[in-house]
């Protein structure tokens, strides 16, 4: 719990907003929202191995492995935060917000 309470300070007033439903995850569907995580791309951009990654973050490599080859899956924020440490990056770097239909029109 500790972590998923730092991890929700750094995030932005809009994807407070639209995480007001939930306060352990991000995943499929939140509200209205869907999310997709960005792991891989971050992961590819900054030129480290899962395995360095899994090291670093103190994540298993397993979760690694699945946040990597699944960007639906539904990510803890306290291994969110961990791997956005890790990496160097914001938490909102890890994942972006895909509106609901209604938004987009």
């Amino acid at each position: 719990m500790f972590y998923i309470n730092i991890s929700l300070l750094l995030l932005s007033r809009s994807t407070l907003r639209i995480l007001k439903k939930t306060t352990h995850s991000i995943g499929e569907n939140i509200g209205d929202n869907m999310f997709r995580l960005r792991v891989r791309e971050v992961i590819q951009e900054k030129k480290i191995t899962q395995s360095k990654l899994s090291r670093v973050a103190d994540v298993p490599l397993n979760t690694i492995q699945v946040l990597y080859h699944n960007p639906e899956h539904d990510a803890k924020l306290s291994t969110l935060y961990r791997l956005s440490k890790a990496l160097g990056v914001k938490i909102e770097d890890l994942y972006e917000v895909i509106p609901d239909e209604e938004e987009k029109q």
